[in-house]
């Protein structure tokens, strides 16, 4: 699966941080803030919805061809290890996925059906070999033994080219959203004149400590709702006229160009990242589609691929897969006309439409039988009752 470089996204937001952060007493660290918060919400909008998404699917485990409910199925749709459920632990998954570009899913005791996420861990590279992963750390304490790529679940993004163009819009993104807010507080700022009659005297450094004072009191008084500003003789302080010209479009506009880019990089419809979706059925098939399928899949393939051999996947038709179709919300009274054409046409039993609307299975022998109206039959014997027909009514005729 390519979306590697979203992983990079995350490094590289981290690394921004830290640099900004170092840089803060250079410049505003207010507007560095504002600008490495903006970024790091809409990621985490993005990934959020995705991994609420996947943790609401159901993992369907296959044997002989059939959807069973076996001890694998329960360990990952109801209880993977006992500190965590399955929804837990995949939220945990996918967002480790993301922001760190891989996630590793393993069991650290054989004896023991229980799976983990791991919080780090480390690989050594073994070319024409299995790989090794070690280092492996769950729940903050480290596991004493190496792990085979064929004894864990390794997700993890490829990188793609899109990794510097993202970087570079991120940065220029960052660059001008910071521009804005500086720019906005000085339009809209207050700024005074403080004169004095005379001059500090002493060294540099006395000149300079007595500047710092001043500053420290008109920084307290001019922030502060309400205060008062002792002055000595020969002191006194002016308010300048402010332009009040500066306007905040251009930061709201920057949020939002950030919000519209993360959520084209997750194939996320943009009205998701807003929260204002009127045309909810499309947008959602949308997301389904573009955002949650590709990630399921790659999910599905790895899972099936670990827990079982070729053979039994070939011959045994076993198969592990995420079922995507439990995220789309179902009104029964909306879908009344359609499930009643799946049950006649006698693609689906009555059990099968009950399930995914949300009742229970009947689990009667009518209830799991396939159905047909008399509206559908074979071309073949549609034709051989006309003729028929023909022939009685010449019969008569005669």
């Amino acid at each position: 699966m390519h979306l590697g470089w979203f992983s990079d996204i995350a490094d590289y937001l981290a690394d921004i941080g830290r640099s900004e952060t170092r840089e803060a007493s250079g410049s505003n660290s207010e507007d560095v803030a504002t600008s490495f918060a903006a970024k790091r919400m809409a990621l985490y909008i993005a990934v959020s919805y995705v991994a609420n998404a996947i943790s609401m699917c159901e993992i369907k485990t296959y044997r002989d061809g059939k959807s069973v409910k076996d001890e694998l199925y329960y360990a990952l749709n109801v209880s993977p290890n006992p500190n965590q459920s399955a929804a837990q632990l995949m939220n945990k998954l996918i967002e480790s996925y993301f922001y760190e570009g891989h996630a590793l899913l393993v069991q650290p005791s054989r004896a023991k059906n229980a799976y983990y996420v791991a919080d780090g861990f480390g690989f050594e590279l073994h070319p024409l070999q299995e790989d090794e992963f070690v280092g492996v750390s769950v729940e903050k304490q480290s596991l004493d033994r190496r792990f085979k790529a064929s004894e864990v679940c390794y997700f993890r993004l490829e990188n793609t080219e899109l990794k510097s163009i993202v970087h570079s819009m991120y940065r220029e993104f960052g660059q001008l959203l910071t521009m804005a807010v500086d720019s906005f507080k000085q339009a809209n700022g207050e700024k005074f004149i403080f004169e004095q009659s005379h001059s500090a005297r002493g060294t540099r450094g006395d000149e300079k400590s007595s500047a710092d004072e001043v500053n420290d009191r008109l920084k307290s008084f001019i922030r502060s709702p309400n205060g008062v500003l002792p002055l000595h003789h020969g002191q006194a302080i002016t308010r300048l006229a402010s332009n009040g010209s500066g306007s905040s479009d251009d930061v709201i506009s920057l949020r939002k160009d950030i919000f519209e880019m993360t959520a084209q990089a997750l194939k996320i419809p943009q009205s998701m990242m807003y929260g204002n979706m009127t045309n909810t059925n499309d947008v959602i098939n949308q997301f389904i589609t573009f955002g949650v399928d590709p990630i399921a899949c790659a999910l599905s393939q790895e899972l099936t691929r670990k827990f079982f051999t070729y053979e039994q996947w070939a011959i045994g038709g076993c198969r592990v897969s995420i079922d995507t179709t439990k995220i789309y919300h179902t009104d029964m009274f909306q879908v009344a006309d359609k499930a009643e054409k799946l049950v006649s046409s006698g693609i689906f039993s009555v059990d099968d439409v009950r399930e995914p609307l949300g009742a229970d299975r009947i689990g009667e022998e009518w209830s799991t039988a396939h159905w047909i109206t008399k509206n559908y039959s074979l071309i073949q014997d549609a034709l051989q009752q006309m003729m028929q027909g023909t022939a009685e009514g010449g019969e008569e005729r005669a």
